[in-house]
């Protein structure tokens, strides 16, 4: 498809008034940046409304992504209304990655060439495309579950996407898990938070597959995850001294439970772990790229890393995260899941009709949503059905 080239958009990219950032290895840095943290965090992810989020890129930005789509590229933003200029914006995705001949989904970065700048309490905003879920609407619906679970995850919601005033098409705005989720959740917000690659483990191999996302850069605690799953005796007992072992298995229980192997303790990828000051620096896990959920296939007994397979083979933990997952399905059914699915669906419907770069055709949506409606009412007994 084709793209509207900007040669300028009310504020002519990169016009500003350049400052000295003091740093030579430092990005350039602009007078004109948003001071102001405008917009409301909550009303940001209102599942009940859809975000506007329109993205201006000059014609040297866009061809510089086309080419090197993961490089930061600089444009202007506007979320609901309000304009943030000089904003960092890449390409974003792997199995999911799409280019603009498709619907690419993208990263953006409020405060690279403004330090400081934020929208609604953030520094980044994340719009992802949707391209593996037929449905249209997983992220959506699974982390409000997630949040009713008590459990802590990112939020998401419906944003329409335009670039360059072309309409790009509906997105899931799904929030960041960086520096500010962790000082809204946690209230010393000083400890270390790390993001699995597709190589993490608690393992030699696998300590050097997660990447720091902030605090002190300091592997000792991973590798004292590692070594509790090496030492003998109480498995539950050694490892809930470097990580919070009733939140794992809750975090697990309800992972089993939305079906989704896309992460952690399934594939070694899309999880985040925060660790708490106040526990000591104990480890807390977050999910992400809740996109792939609600296999048949998935339960809580076939999750092949090496913290669920070193529970499972203990016979007291093995009881402990089967209690968990007993519990976890009783809470589930007490939830309106297939509520959060009718209103996300109702909420969609009349956008993705008119969305020009869906990867999917809309009776290809329909028929997924009522396979999705079909696993949300089934589930509960599926999961009994392996305990």
């Amino acid at each position: 498809m084709g793209i509207v080239w900007l040669f300028g958009c009310g504020h002519p990219l990169g016009a500003g008034e350049l400052v000295d950032s003091g740093d030579s290895g430092a990005p350039e840095l602009y007078a004109d940046c948003q001071a102001e943290n405008l917009g409301d965090r909550e009303a940001f992810f209102d599942v009940a409304s859809v975000r506007e989020v329109r993205i201006a890129l000059s014609e040297a930005a866009l061809e510089e992504l086309q080419d090197d789509p993961k490089t930061y590229v600089e444009g202007d933003v506007t979320l609901d209304g309000t304009t943030l200029l000089h904003v960092a914006v890449r390409l974003k995705g792997n199995s999911s990655f799409q280019d603009f001949d498709g619907k690419p989904a993208f990263k953006l970065k409020l405060n690279e060439y403004c330090p400081g700048q934020k929208y609604a309490g953030q520094k980044r905003v994340t719009l992802n495309n949707m391209t593996t879920d037929a449905s249209q609407s997983q992220e959506v619906v699974n982390y409000q579950l997630w949040a009713a679970a008590g459990l802590f995850g990112p939020r998401a919601s419906y944003a329409q996407v335009f670039v360059n005033e072309e309409l790009f098409g509906l997105y899931a705005n799904v929030e960041s898990t960086d520096s500010e989720w962790v000082e809204e959740r946690y209230a010393d917000a000083t400890g270390q938070l790390w993001e699995a690659s597709d190589t993490a483990e608690f393992d030699a191999a696998g300590l050097a597959g997660w990447e720091l996302k902030a605090g002190v850069d300091d592997r000792a605690p991973l590798a004292a995850v590692a070594a509790a799953l090496d030492a003998e005796g109480d498995v539950y007992g050694n490892l809930d001294a470097v990580l919070d072992m009733d939140q794992f298995l809750s975090y697990w229980a309800w992972k089993s439970v939305i079906g989704d192997d896309d992460g952690y303790p399934w594939n070694p990828n899309d999880v985040f772990l925060y660790g708490d000051p106040e526990l000591g620096g104990r480890f807390q896990f977050s999910p992400w790229g809740f996109d792939e959920g609600w296999k048949d296939y998935v339960t809580w007994d076939n999750a092949p890393g090496r913290l669920a397979t070193a529970c499972l083979a203990e016979a007291a933990c093995s009881a402990r995260i089967r209690d968990r997952v007993e519990e976890a399905v009783g809470a589930f059914e007490a939830v309106d899941t297939a509520g959060f699915a009718t209103a996300a669906w109702a909420l969609s419907a009349p956008l993705l009709d008119g969305d020009p770069r869906r990867p999917f055709t809309v009776a290809e949506v329909e028929a997924a949503r009522v396979e999705l409606a079909a696993a949300i009412a089934g589930r509960a007994a599926r999961m009994r059905g392996r305990l």
